[in-house]
Formats: C-alpha cells, sequence, structure tokens
C-alpha cells in the first residue's frame, strides 16, 4: 500500500500543514486561511444575531403574557392545536 498522496496548497488543511511544520505558508494557503477566517467570523456574527433576536423575542413574549395573559393562553392554545392539525 502506497503512501497518500500529499494535499495540495491552497486550502485551510494545507495552511495548517505548513504552521505544523515551522513553515512560511504560500501565497495560495493564505489566501485560503483568510477566506476561511472570514467565513467563520460572518457566521459567528450570525450565530449571535440570531441569538440575540430570540432573546428579545422570548423576553418580548413574557411581557406580553404577563400584561394579556387570557389572550396569550388562547392564543397559545389555538398555535399549539394549529401546529398539531399541521403536523399530522
Amino acid at each position: 500500500m502506497s503512501a497518500p498522496a500529499a494535499h495540495a496548497c491552497g486550502t485551510y488543511a494545507a495552511y495548517q500543514r505548513h504552521r505544523k511544520r515551522g513553515e512560511q505558508p504560500c501565497d495560495p494557503c493564505k489566501q485560503a486561511n483568510t477566506a476561511y477566517a472570514r467565513d467563520r467570523r460572518t457566521r459567528s456574527e450570525v450565530r449571535r444575531d440570531d441569538a440575540l433576536a430570540g432573546a428579545a423575542r422570548r423576553r418580548a413574549y413574557r411581557r406580553l403574557a404577563d400584561a394579556h395573559p387570557a389572550e396569550f393562553r388562547r392564543l397559545y392554545v389555538e398555535e399549539t392545536i394549529r401546529g398539531h392539525a399541521q403536523s399530522a
């Protein structure tokens, strides 16, 4: 069985390989690392924004439920029934 072929440059994995070997990463690998880092930051910001929006929504629901308990309970029951009907 032969040894696996070396991975081509221009990927995040190849960038990491350069670093592990103590080498200066080549330009294609630097570009791949930059793209990977940019994508990771973007996903993290989206997740953070989603988490903040979800927390705000939960606080708003709680405030509405506290201000209008009977109406909130009625709407909740309606939506629960609708959700069960749609999933059946």
